[in-house]
């Protein structure tokens, strides 16, 4: 728990300057869905995502809008201490985590 507590300590957890839209392209050639998301922290993101229709890999346009008029359905933030608490399970997790990456989840509207 002092550990999590420690390296949380050092990560930085500001909004994201901008809107930073990134769309990822499921990869599967019967779906091809665009899965569309928003920083809402400073953070990194993965180039390969979960595609929220089918659930195969989607891939990163690299921050380049490719479906304008779709909102995202997604959004990527920075966990909170007590979340990244419950996080003792995942190690991978918290180390993307605390090497500056977010975490994502849906926009609840």
């Amino acid at each position: 728990m002092r550990e999590v507590e420690r390296l949380y300590s050092k990560i930085k957890t500001e909004p994201a300057k901008d809107d930073r839209i990134n769309c990822y392209t499921c990869l599967q050639p019967k779906c091809l869905h665009i899965t569309k998301t928003i920083d809402i922290h400073e953070g990194r993101t993965p180039f390969m995502h979960t595609c929220e229709k089918c659930g195969h890999t989607a891939q990163s346009t690299f921050y380049k809008d490719v479906d304008p008029e779709k909102e995202p359905t997604q959004e990527w933030y920075r966990p909170t201490l007590k979340q990244c608490q419950k996080m003792r399970n995942k190690p991978q997790m918290l180390d993307h985590i605390f090497k500056g990456g977010l975490d994502v989840r849906p926009i609840i509207k």
